[in-house]
């Protein structure tokens, strides 16, 4: 599926290259919350979608993801608010959000 502004990094095994893209914002659906594997090899990718354990990542766009040898931490970016209730609740929200979305990270191998 086409996407926008999403996340992506890279990581680097002996002769094994892994690209990692997380979200982003497709015309038809929205923003998007997934995570993709594409395993680079003689010039080809070959993509596949993670399914990671116990973690629901929220749907956003124009994020950043760094990663460590074992993790891929996913930070910032912009998403839909329709979880608020008002607008007192989106500012709560947002601090709420804003400290989750510095934590949310995924394991990479």
């Amino acid at each position: 599926m086409g996407r926008s502004c999403c996340g992506m990094t890279f990581h680097k095994n002996d002769k094994q290259v892994s690209i990692y893209i997380f979200g982003g914002l497709n015309s038809g659906v929205g923003w998007l919350g997934d995570i993709w594997k594409g395993q680079l090899d003689q010039g080809k990718v070959s993509w596949s979608q993670l399914e990671v354990d116990a973690v629901e990542f929220t749907p956003r766009d124009k994020v950043t993801c760094v990663k460590s040898e074992t993790e891929c931490y996913i930070i910032g970016g912009f998403g839909p608010m329709d979880c608020a209730e008002s607008e007192d609740d989106r500012e709560s929200d947002d601090e709420i959000k804003n400290q989750k979305d510095a934590q949310e990270a995924f394991s990479i191998g």
